[in-house]
């Protein structure tokens, strides 16, 4: 199995010290088009970004100037951060918006409740959830913890 440890040409960081910013990707095989900027990993591709892991069957990114434009997962995608699971059958993450958009039969599990729906986008420096079309379970206790703001 590849491993890399730190992907200079795809992590959307400055070199840092920080172990959380750091990028680990393991995969069966990996595909580095320079000219293009792009980059294949295939077969059991694992992503694993501070408390953030997503598995997936196939990742492609672009990049420039050694800087993270896109990535898409595709196939059996999985998403682990904390209390947060998801799965679907297609993830986009967009370094610009730092947001991660569940496509194909995308779920969602966290802290008892569990919906599904069209597309869920999650934004992951605020882990502020939307769920297009939601179907599914609410925990009671979290509803309560929402409070209008007053205007």
């Amino acid at each position: 199995m590849l491993l890399l440890l730190i992907i200079a040409m795809s992590t959307p960081v400055a070199p840092t010290t920080h172990a959380a910013k750091k990028v680990q990707i393991s995969a069966d095989r990996v595909e580095i088009i320079h000219r293009s900027g792009q980059v294949e990993f295939s077969g059991n591709v694992l992503v694993v970004r501070g408390s953030l892991k997503l598995s997936c069957t196939r990742l492609t990114g672009r990049y420039k100037d050694s800087e993270l434009i896109e990535l898409n997962a595709i196939g059996d995608v999985k998403v682990d951060k904390g209390n947060m699971k998801a799965t679907a059958k297609r993830a986009a993450y967009d370094q610009n918006q730092q947001t991660l958009v569940l496509t194909g039969q995308p779920s969602l599990t966290r802290n008892g409740s569990r919906l599904v729906g069209q597309r869920i986008s999650i934004w992951l420096s605020s882990e502020r959830i939307v769920v297009d079309k939601p179907k599914g379970v609410f925990d009671l206790k979290q509803l309560k913890q929402i409070q209008p703001q007053n205007r």
